[in-house]
């Protein structure tokens, strides 16, 4: 019973979609979309609302995303952000180069050998 239900619900939906505008199936198409969209755009006013026209934020701590989105613009026309980033990237390679190189060998064997799974690289406790 549950399961004729449940399709003449969704016989009915369809019907409804259907006759729908095109507005409407446009929406439920893209639902997920439009929705993160404006959930993202909300957050954004929110904050620039509390960091930089109520100023109920300390800027020392938070600043506003129209501030922030100013200064990248700054620091990209002069210039400077080229260096950091250069930085940030080499950083960022040999930082995921040294987890590679000791973290997936340590991985398989912690999977592999049972002497490491249960005790094998811990100290054990003194009684």
């Amino acid at each position: 019973m549950a399961n004729h239900t449940s399709s003449a619900e969704e016989l009915l939906l369809d019907v409804r979609v259907a006759e729908a505008s095109a507005l409407y199936k446009f929406y439920l198409n893209h639902e997920k979309g439009i929705l993160g969209g404006i959930a993202s755009a909300i957050f954004l006013a929110i904050w620039e609302l509390a960091g930089n026209i109520l100023q109920l934020i300390n800027p020392m701590f938070m600043s506003a995303p129209s501030l922030i989105a100013k200064a990248a613009i700054d620091m990209f026309a002069s210039g400077e952000i080229y260096n950091d980033l250069w930085v940030s990237g080499v950083e960022l390679f040999w930082g995921y180069l040294f987890s590679v190189i000791f973290a997936v060998p340590f991985g398989i064997a912690v999977g592999w050998y049972k002497l490491v799974q249960e005790d094998g690289l811990y100290l054990r406790p003194v009684h």
